[in-house]
């Protein structure tokens, strides 16, 4: 409800109608556009502040109660809690990847609305997609105890990002802050020998390859292999 309030008003800070969207089909009082515009936060801001509080054990068992009924609801104390988190997680700043400006959390989805709002009107062609889809592959030395062991903690960490596709292939949607985190933690774990790629499936379709550490691998459209 916090994220659907938040994109609600920047959208109709922007002119446009939270209520009629674009994936989400229109019904009365349901605000489509806005909902559609969550998607983009949905990984990054909500699932993953979610995930946070209840890892950080910012909320725990005593913030809950069962009703008599069955159902289970959070306390007073339990919602004055994450209000807190919220608003701290909202002061927290990313390098906006159109904008490439500084800017708090609790802005972005004005910053995407009025990114939107620019598309419907024509003054940039394309509208840019705050969520990055990339795919982390990883080859791993296994030939040692240390090497399985670090192939075990790489998959660990991936696991925190996004989902397990493949072995060694993960599904990740990230922005550009957990980009750089995730290479970045990556990096400490890997070893000489190991290798990982980051495909990112981004704008237009077209697909970008970033490689860290030992490259055995062939160019699909500048190698070719003698069979």
């Amino acid at each position: 409800m916090m994220l659907t309030s938040m994109c609600t008003s920047a959208l109709e800070t922007v002119g446009l109608d939270p209520y009629v969207g674009f994936m989400h089909t229109d019904r009365p009082g349901r605000v489509s556009l806005a909902l559609d515009l969550i998607e983009e936060f949905r990984p990054c801001l909500a699932d993953r502040f979610v995930l946070s509080i209840i890892n950080n054990a910012v909320v725990n068992g005593k913030d809950f109660e069962r009703q008599s009924n069955g159902a289970v609801l959070i306390n007073d104390e339990g919602r004055k809690k994450i209000q807190q988190a919220w608003q701290k997680r909202k002061q927290e700043m990313i390098i906006h990847p159109y904008l490439k400006e500084k800017v708090e959390w609790g802005l972005m989805p004005y910053v995407q609305a009025m990114l939107l709002a620019r598309y419907i009107r024509g003054d940039i062609e394309g509208y840019p997609v705050f969520i990055m889809l990339v795919l982390v592959t990883y080859d791993v030395n296994t030939e040692t105890e240390a090497g399985k062991k670090r192939l075990r903690k790489i998959a660990k960490k991936c696991v925190n990002y996004g989902q397990r596709v493949q072995n060694s292939v993960f599904e990740c949607s990230l922005d550009p802050t957990q980009y750089r985190q995730l290479k970045g933690e990556l990096i400490e774990l890997m070893g000489d020998e190991d290798s990982i790629r980051f495909y990112n499936l981004g704008n237009n379709s077209k697909m970008k390859v970033e490689h860290l550490g030992n490259d055995s691998s062939y160019d699909a459209e500048n190698d070719y292999l003698n069979v």
